[in-house]
């Protein structure tokens, strides 16, 4: 199953028409419940080229499902570990990431990928935020940097494809435990 628009649909849906796999692979495009599919996925694929945070990867991982993923600029590599909860094949190898599907098809055991999951998740998101913000940026093992580009990374993805409002991003919660932090300072740039 194929999910998402994109403009190279009418070229994926003749490939398969082509290769006479239509009773095989389904292209339904952009569905209401995207997650109900990964649950019931035996692998979750992400192809791309780049990405900003993959957030496909963390919903599938979240739905406990195992992931293979191109080790594209951006996210992925970070996500999974260096292959640790699930396989990264290089970008534009298509050889290779049918090994690494196949390869996952066949296994009878998968790593617990959900709890990982959990890492990218709203609260510790949160917890991050303040962490920084309250001058604690270095946990034990941690670099400023490290701590800071998470922190970026998260905040980037969710205002970029969810409504700073959304409660389903958890925009409301982050705000109304960061809001009395930021109480009287002056926005960037300005003059005290």
């Amino acid at each position: 199953m194929v999910l998402g628009e994109g403009e190279l649909r009418l070229q994926l849906e003749a490939l398969v028409r082509k290769a006479d796999v239509e009773g095989d692979v389904r292209v339904p495009g952009c569905i209401a419940n995207a997650l109900a599919c990964m649950a019931r996925a035996a692998v979750v694929v992400m192809s791309s080229k780049w990405e900003g945070l993959p957030t496909v990867l963390i919903e599938a991982m979240a739905c406990g499902t195992p992931v293979v993923s191109t080790d594209c600029p951006s996210g992925p590599a970070e996500i999974l570990e260096g292959g640790k909860w699930g396989r990264l094949a290089p970008v534009g190898d298509a050889e290779a990431l049918a090994e690494a599907m196949l390869a996952t098809l066949a296994e009878t055991q998968h790593p617990d990928v959900a709890p990982r999951a959990r890492d990218f998740g709203v609260d510790r998101a949160v917890d991050e935020y303040l962490r920084v913000l309250q001058g604690n940026r270095d946990a034990p093992g941690d670099t400023p940097s490290a701590t800071l580009r998470w922190c970026s990374v998260w905040s980037f993805s969710c205002s970029s494809w969810l409504c700073p409002a959304c409660p389903a991003c958890g925009w409301v919660a982050f705000l109304s435990r960061i809001a009395p932090l930021c109480a009287g300072v002056p926005p960037p740039g300005s003059v005290r």
